[in-house]
């Protein structure tokens, strides 16, 4: 099915299949429409969770069948940008500290990360974010969601202006995205670190050899080692901080299916940090036209004390870098911020994830319900501030939410 929206001034808000000149926006959800529309998608060179065979991967493979919708910005017939997203059924996130807050399922848009392809200046996000509320508007879905757009992108500034004060979002959780550009040239990563950095590196090595009678890095890249190297770090993954919250890699089906979807592709580039032959720590993301994305990064708390997660980022970079099926030439970790993302990076994008509700009861219900509880939480921190008392609850709730008295 294709529903079209025009950009002429005062023109209608349902179905416009009349509007074949000048600047629309047509929706497509047939796989022959995605299809024929391949050959542009790829020549807007997409990062990889809005690559069309990844966005195909998760369409047929989510069990309560998401259904593809395509937003394709045309100028006289011919496609010039893309929204790339999915109908899903999913809960908004909502926690009080680290506890999860049972919600309603909705019926969401969820525009894929990256999923923002070709040149869209303010006039086509303009465009954009009305046929997304036009379909809310049609009841087709509860909300869309924007998956962490640039705060400062024309399509960010319109989702957060453009909707009625009840459909907007009004609680915006800033992520810093931190990228690391390689070094171009002879110069190696390694030796583009600081020099403490270096020494801290080779202060690991010493220490790791000193105490260790075996120190080896495995890494899994085909289809025919997703068994182990799931095996292996659910060891880890199970000990770890991210379990405890609920985050964090997790054996399942699905993550089984993802992992040999990355290895048949060729991206899929994982790391095992052995210590006597026990699995100590682990780094899982993809190699995709010179960029690795993170995934999961993970280490066995017990031992800690010889900072094996920077041992094994730094000693995968330098690997990646020199890969033989391609070099990297950055290093995205991904959405959050932490310490080592800080040290290592070059380059920071600030983000978030951007919400449109719709003008119904189900829609102006949750946006009301995420902002109560998140500015509740947000006073909650702000009152207790960088105190001994914010340290102790959040203890509190790590052990509570994880089920360990402490």
């Amino acid at each position: 099915m294709v529903l079209n929206y025009a950009s002429t001034e005062g023109a209608s808000s349902g179905e416009n299949s009349a509007s074949t000149e000048g600047d629309h926006v047509e929706v497509l959800r047939d796989a022959a429409d995605l299809q024929a529309l391949r050959g542009f998608w790829l020549t807007c060179n997409p990062g990889r969770d809005a690559d069309p065979d990844f966005f195909r991967f998760l369409v047929e493979t989510q069990p309560q069948g998401d259904t593809p919708y395509i937003f394709v910005f045309r100028n006289r017939g011919e496609p010039k940008a893309l929204l790339v997203g999915r109908l899903v059924r999913a809960r908004l996130p909502m926690k009080i500290g680290y506890f999860r807050i049972a919600t309603p399922e909705l019926r969401m848009l969820a525009i894929s990360n990256g999923g923002w392809l070709g040149e869209i200046d303010e006039p086509r996000a303009a465009l954009f974010v009305r046929s997304l509320r036009e379909l809310l508007a049609r009841g087709e879905a509860d909300a869309a969601f924007l998956h962490y757009p640039e705060l400062a992108s024309p399509l960010a500034r319109q989702a957060l202006s453009q909707p009625a004060f009840v459909c907007r979002d009004h609680f915006i959780i800033r992520e810093q995205h931190r990228i690391l550009a390689l070094p171009d040239g002879d110069i190696g990563f390694l030796a583009s670190l600081s020099q403490n950095e270096r020494y801290q590196q080779r202060r690991r090595e010493r220490r790791l050899a000193r105490d260790f009678k075996e120190v080896r890095l495995d890494a899994f890249s085909s289809p025919e080692n997703v068994d182990m190297l799931m095996r292996q770090a659910e060891t880890v993954a199970q000990k770890s901080y991210q379990r405890r919250i609920g985050v964090g890699f997790a054996v399942s089906e699905f993550m089984r299916a993802r992992l040999e979807f990355m290895a048949r592709a060729g991206w899929l580039r994982s790391f095992m940090l052995c210590l006597d032959g026990q699995p100590g720590a682990y780094w899982i993301g993809t190699l995709r036209h010179g960029v690795f994305v993170s995934d999961y990064l993970a280490f066995d708390p017990a031992f800690s004390e010889y900072a094996p997660g920077m041992y094994l980022t730094l000693r995968v970079i330098d690997m990646l870098a020199n890969d033989g099926a391609g070099p990297a030439r950055q290093i995205d970790f991904g959405l959050g911020d932490g310490v080592y993302k800080e040290r290592l990076s070059n380059r920071a994008i600030e983000e978030a994830q951007v919400h449109i509700f719709a003008p119904n009861f189900r829609g102006v219900t949750a946006n009301l319900l995420r902002s109560s509880l998140g500015y509740g939480n947000h006073w909650l921190k702000t009152r207790l501030g960088n105190t001994a008392w914010l340290a102790m609850a959040k203890r509190k709730w790590r052990a509570l939410a994880s089920g360990v008295q402490k």
